[in-house]
């Protein structure tokens, strides 16, 4: 099941607190206050900025600039924030767009509940609160889940008609209006991975361990996300792996079945299964794909294999990249390897492939450069030569600690943090020199990411920056420090992990492709949707443009103390400078708590019924 996860959008940084309640003081500007009919269950920021709060009565629409509320739908009140079994809830909200995707449950807020009640898909204007699609109005029994089409400015439902049998349709986005509907050989498998499995709490690592994830969630009711999204190799066609029966490929504009390629598999490449991303080679008019222990060449302007034999590997692949000397193919988990196949036959170039160990739930890191493939392991880095997939340095790096970073390329030099000390390795034969030294972070933390800017190496934790300079000298060190333990505990979920997010989601953890993914399904482009009422001025000029917060600050968690209060709250740092430029002291009791970093405002359930919107 699709999480919703909006720092991944690089929109908005929402924190959000359940376990304080809120008294705000210090460096802030009240903008409004405003009361809402019913008991506010949470909030949430939609891409518009647009404040969306769900109470006991309805689902409502708030102006960010007033306060004041904008709709109301009473047919959508309790809507829970997360995933609900017998309710109904926020999917998400559909970056550069308006418009916010709900799952409805038929029997939500009734006494009486059963397993089988329908589940319907609501797309709503976050605008103007207006329904776009209602999977119930088409007919549809129930759905499996839905992928977005940028290509076409639409979405792809997934669903049972009213005699249970599969349907697929494709809608338009700002209308509503469906493109075409399919019955007969749209077909997909159901299995939903994240129905048993949690990226944040267990990630399934032997052959053992998958198929048990696997063989209890085969009969999930919600089938689709983490499955194969559909790959456009033409303005007007998409291809997809999504049954074990084949790859297809179909017209978006129709739904026709172009052509489909019968491929003898125990499942289909389901990403959460570990499965790369299909890959589409557009000069070629090749496809690639992963499946079982294998890879397959397609053509796609026929459907038929470029390899008279696919190759046999050690494990299913999770990655793939194109280059001048063949497909370069990772797999495994753990214990990974490296082959490179010849892009005619399909068959292993390397005599022996390449094996390396990464820790445990992680992906460890990978960059091709003109030396070869830079890898960074459990406790090393090293360069692979392509050409014959050994090692192009005589020593690799062997500095790695627990607390290693990420690593950045810069000029001819990889650079990496461990040990409290900034590495600059040579690409062309592995000798390092330290940068700088005894760069320790306050707090007992370590460095979540180090980042490549203009201006040196950036370090960040949960409640330390570091810039150090390129020659090794510390420019600015901030330090905020996190609240105790038992404040921490009385949170849901980890601050300190919510505010890292994005780290996890660049620098995985979770053996699923979705750079793969997300390079398919390319970019929404922020005229996409361009044209619905009060959103193309606000959106595009507000919001798309108006990047410079998002980009210069960042805020902390900590204890605060002035003159005149104290008390846990945020702070906002400048990421430039290190400077604290405004603060917010949070109370005692239980507020629902978001930040929008484009606005730099702050809002809170400051009580039952209250909203309270500040400024830093």
């Amino acid at each position: 099941m699709k999480k919703l996860n909006l720092s991944g959008w690089g929109l908005l940084s929402l924190l959000t607190i359940v376990g304080l309640t809120v008294n705000a003081f210090g460096q802030s500007e009240t903008l409004w206050t405003h009361t809402v009919q019913g008991n506010i269950n949470w909030l949430q920021v939609a891409p518009t900025g647009h404040l969306i709060v769900s109470t006991k009565e309805s689902l409502v629409g708030v102006d960010p600039e007033n306060g004041e509320i904008l709709w109301t739908r009473e047919d959508l009140k309790g809507l829970k924030e997360r995933p609900a079994k017998f309710d109904s809830w926020l999917q998400e909200f559909i970056p550069y767009t308006p418009y916010a995707v709900l799952r409805k449950n038929s029997e939500a807020g009734k006494t009486f509940k059963h397993e089988g009640a329908p589940i319907y898909i609501n797309v709503i204007n976050t605008v103007t609160g207006e329904d776009i699609v209602t999977t119930e109005a088409m007919g549809l029994r129930d759905q499996y889940g839905y992928f977005l089409l940028p290509k076409i400015g639409g979405m792809l439902i997934f669903a049972l008609d009213k005699d249970k049998k599969q349907t697929v349709i494709a809608v338009e986005l700002q209308t509503g209006k469906v493109i075409w509907k399919n019955k007969d050989s749209f077909k997909f498998d159901f299995f939903d991975p994240d129905v048993d499995a949690d990226p944040g709490s267990f990630v399934p690592r032997s052959s053992e361990q998958w198929q048990e994830v696997f063989d209890k969630a085969a009969a999930a009711k919600y089938a689709i996300p983490d499955n194969q999204p559909p790959l456009f190799d033409t303005e007007e066609s998409m291809i997809t792996f999504m049954t074990k029966k084949g790859i297809r490929k179909f017209s978006s504009k129709t739904g026709e079945l172009i052509w489909e390629t019968k491929i003898k598999a125990k499942h289909a490449p389901y990403l959460t299964y570990g499965y790369a991303a299909m890959l589409f080679i557009e000069k070629d008019k090749v496809i690639y794909a992963a499946s079982d222990k294998t890879v397959y060449a397609v053509r796609t302007e026929d459907g038929s294999l470029l390899w008279e034999k696919s190759p046999k590997l050690k494990d299913r692949v999770s990655w793939m990249r194109l280059t001048s000397q063949g497909l370069l193919v990772r797999g495994g988990s753990k214990k990974s390897f490296i082959q490179l196949l010849d892009l005619a036959t399909g068959q292993p170039i390397w005599e022996k492939r390449f094996t390396f160990k990464v820790k445990e739930n992680d992906r460890g890191q990978m960059s091709l450069t003109p030396q070869g493939l830079l890898i960074k392991g459990e406790s090393f880095i090293n360069v692979i030569d392509l050409a014959t997939g050994k090692p192009a340095w005589k020593k690799k790096f062997k500095k790695l600690k627990d607390d290693a970073t990420n690593f950045v390329v810069k000029d001819d030099k990889v650079v990496v943090y461990s040990d409290k000390k900034l590495y600059a390795i040579n690409l062309a034969d592995g000798k390092y020199t330290e940068i700088a030294k005894k760069l320790k972070f306050e707090g007992k933390e370590t460095p979540g990411v180090l980042t490549l800017r203009d201006d040196g190496y950036f370090l960040r934790s949960s409640n330390n920056l570091m810039l150090v300079s390129f020659s090794g000298e510390k420019v600015f060190h901030t330090y905020h420090k996190a609240p105790g333990l038992s404040f921490a505990e009385r949170m849901a979920g980890s601050i300190a992990r919510k505010a890292m997010g994005v780290v996890a989601g660049q620098l995985g953890g979770w053996e699923v492709d979705r750079e793969g993914a997300n390079e398919q399904l390319g970019h929404w482009a922020p005229v996409l949707y361009m044209g619905d009422e009060g959103f193309d001025r606000y959106m595009y000029e507000k919001r798309f443009k108006s990047t410079a917060n998002r980009d210069t600050y960042t805020y902390i968690l900590t204890k605060i103390k002035t003159k005149t209060e104290k008390g846990f709250g945020f702070v906002r740092v400048n990421k430039f400078n290190g400077e604290t430029e405004g603060h917010i002291i949070l109370g005692t009791k239980t507020p629902v708590h978001q930040i929008d970093e484009i606005e730099s405002w702050l809002y809170f359930k400051s009580d039952k019924k209250e909203i309270v919107c500040y400024k830093f």
